[in-house]
């Protein structure tokens, strides 16, 4: 999954965005049960620990912005594959399982990706000692001598020296080289030339933004700040508990006034913003000029995509979701356990709670296009989803279309798409892991997956890594996309490749 503020992966139990350091949003489903098999999603990407911080302000902020970051991840997603139509021939191991974790980032930096080796069994909660990995190569190129890093952007990653509360960070190239001093008490990976900075303790420290230089670009003197969305970050004035928030330019300036409880980035020409305490205030949107458009009567939201916005009804125990558009009228009344963001024309519904509950997909009119009787439902294209059946208890992934008809049977334990009509799927292998394969939409083998004297990896869970390359223009797209996947085994995490 990733963060909608700033664009990074975050995995979906977290409460902070461990690249920018904004609060996370909505409660997803929970972690998968052992044996339980399992579609890769594009949402739900590892990232990095969060603050330890405990207050129970914070389980509200878990309402809004996991789903905010799952727009990204999806966006991204379907952008690369619906133009990539690479022709791949075999599936290989580039790097053994060696390390404890590897932090799954969807789209991987200057071709590094971060790795951890260190407790293991909690999972990117786990301490240890962070390098980085060179996917060419499969090699280790920046030594494990960090205590947390994130990815490589605009050339730079940032990295941390010491514990998660008085540990500095700083930044460092490809070459592990420090380039900007290690200083800060936060930083975030750089989005367009500009880090999210703070000095200070996640309370009453202030937050700013440096240049790839580490030069001030906004003053570190706001209570808590966001990336730029439409040319205007969200801000807020005074400290984690009594702050307001409004929002500045690229300037610093002011540009609505500092009067809002809680605010969310622009999309679409409006921003969320709430009136009142965490748990009673409620929520309204505002355009770019400051102007209330609609008025705060919602107790969530994650904002709009294609016009239509996702707002809750009551409490986050236990009210109900709806869908409005752009002027507040009423699209998709409020009956719904939860509603993700409209995606290429369909939103995610869920009824009933997180453990026992059935998901469904509705279109942009609120039809139910696929009724909500399935376990989990993923969208894989505009006219695909993968589905996971609620009936015969294996937990076993399948395909249908829009109209219902079933593509491919409940069959695979992993599924993940991996070009512009190919999947990586896996088959159980006598419980002891997955064994991997290629097959396109229509269930026609391109790897096998079923044949036990080929060389095919097995392995307990694989997550997707994307690598795009930089080429002169005129070379075609499928050179651009190189597919890895971490994948698990009981040695621990290794780097595996289409080709």
């Amino acid at each position: 999954m990733f963060c909608e503020s700033c664009g990074y992966n975050v995995e979906t139990n977290k409460k902070f965005c461990g690249n920018c350091g904004n609060p996370l949003g909505a409660a997803t489903e929970g972690s998968q049960q052992e044996g339980q098999s399992r579609v890769v999603d594009p949402d739900q990407s590892q990232g990095d620990s969060a603050p330890k911080k405990s207050n129970p302000k914070l389980a509200i902020i878990i309402g809004g912005a996991l789903v905010l970051c799952a727009i990204v991840a999806s966006v991204l997603y379907f952008a690369v594959f619906s133009r990539s139509d690479q022709i791949f021939t075999e599936i290989v191991e580039i790097m053994p399982p060696s390390y404890d974790y590897i932090d799954h980032m969807f789209m991987v930096g200057e071709g590094l990706v971060p790795v951890r080796i260190g407790e293991r069994e909690e999972g990117w909660q786990g301490e240890g000692k962070w390098g980085f990995v060179d996917l060419a190569i499969g090699e280790e190129v920046i030594p494990l001598i960090y205590d947390e890093v994130r990815g490589f952007s605009d050339g730079l990653a940032p990295a941390r020296i010491g514990d998660w509360r008085d540990g500095v960070w700083g930044f460092i190239d490809p070459e592990g080289e420090e380039v900007i001093p290690f200083i800060y008490n936060h930083a975030s990976g750089f989005i367009g030339g500009r880090s999210i900075v703070r000095i200070g303790d996640w309370v009453d420290g202030n937050w700013g933004m440096i240049d790839t230089e580490g030069r001030e670009v906004i003053p570190i003197a706001f209570g808590n700040l966001n990336s730029f969305h439409e040319g205007l970050a969200a801000a807020r004035d005074g400290d984690f508990d009594e702050g307001l928030w409004g929002f500045i330019d690229e300037n610093g300036d002011e540009v609505i006034p500092f009067i809002y409880d809680d605010a969310q980035h622009f999309n679409e020409g409006l921003a969320p913003v709430r009136v009142g305490d965490w748990q009673d205030g409620l929520w309204g949107f505002i355009d770019t000029e400051g102007q209330e458009v609609i008025p705060p009567t919602f107790g969530g939201t994650w904002g709009f995509r294609e016009g239509l916005a996702a707002v809750l009804h009551g409490d986050w125990s236990d009210g109900k979701w709806g869908v409005i558009d752009t002027e507040g009228n009423e699209i998709v009344p409020p009956i719904y356990a939860q509603i993700s963001t409209f995606i290429n024309g369909f939103a995610k519904v869920r009824i009933g709670d997180w453990e026992f509950g059935k998901a469904g997909i509705i279109n942009t009119e609120g039809t139910e296009i696929i009724p909500p009787i399935y376990e989990d439902i993923l969208m894989i294209s505009e006219d695909l989803f993968a589905v996971r059946s609620a009936e015969d208890g294996t937990g076993r992934w399948g395909l249908v279309d829009s109209n219902r008809n079933e593509i491919l049977p409940y069959t695979y334990g992993l599924m993940a798409r991996v070009g512009a009509d190919l999947l990586l799927v896996g088959m159980e292998v006598n419980g002891e892991g997955y064994r991997l394969g290629l097959i396109d939409f229509e269930g026609q083998v391109i790897i096998s997956y079923s044949d036990p004297n080929a060389e095919t990896l097995v392995v307990k869970d694989i997550q997707l890594i994307f690598s795009v390359d930089e080429v002169e223009e005129g070379t075609p797209t499928e050179d651009k996309v190189r597919v890895f996947f971490a994948f698990e085994r009981e040695e621990g995490w290794g780097i595996g490749r289409l080709r």
